[in-house]
Parts: C-alpha cells; sequence; structure tokens
C-alpha cells in the first residue's frame, strides 16, 4: 500500500487547492493539486491511502463524492478539519 503523508496545504479563496505530502517509504516530497489527489486516492482505494499526523494523532485522509468531490479527514468515525490546521505553503 502507498499512503502518504500530508504535511502542508495551499489555499485559494478559502478552499485548498494544492497539497504536499511525504512519502516515508521512498522519502518522496511532492506537491499535487487537490484533483489529483482525489484521482489518485479514487483510483485504488485498496492501495492508495493519505493521512495527517498532528504529533499525536494519525487521522486518515478520504474523498466525499459530492459534487465536486473533495477531502476531508476523518477520526473515529466523525469528520475532522485536520487538513484546514496543516501549515500553508507559500503562494
Amino acid at each position: 500500500m502507498i499512503r502518504l503523508q500530508f504535511t502542508h496545504i495551499q489555499e485559494t479563496d478559502g478552499k485548498i487547492t494544492k497539497v504536499r505530502w511525504y512519502n516515508h517509504s521512498t522519502g518522496e516530497v511532492q506537491t499535487h493539486s487537490t484533483g489529483a489527489l482525489i484521482t489518485w486516492l479514487q483510483k485504488d482505494k485498496a492501495k492508495h491511502a493519505a493521512y495527517v499526523c498532528d504529533g499525536r494523532n494519525i487521522v486518515q485522509v478520504e474523498v466525499v463524492e459530492a459534487k465536486p468531490p473533495y477531502l476531508r479527514t476523518v477520526k473515529d468515525g466523525k469528520a475532522t478539519d485536520n487538513l484546514a490546521t496543516l501549515p500553508k505553503i507559500a503562494a
């Protein structure tokens, strides 16, 4: 399974538009649009996963199948707002 840790976000007009991620297995760090990450997560749910770590807790990232789809975090079965609390990428 490929698991990415989302580490930073970039916002435009209050919406998360880009996410920087880190792959602990390979050491790779990249930044992608939220649309590209949504597509990647939807592509193979059995092999692709993402999470956010606040230093104490690991919180899973999921795709909400809305129009348009968006990313959110879920902890203990409850939607949380961990993505918005990530450090910001300078524009």
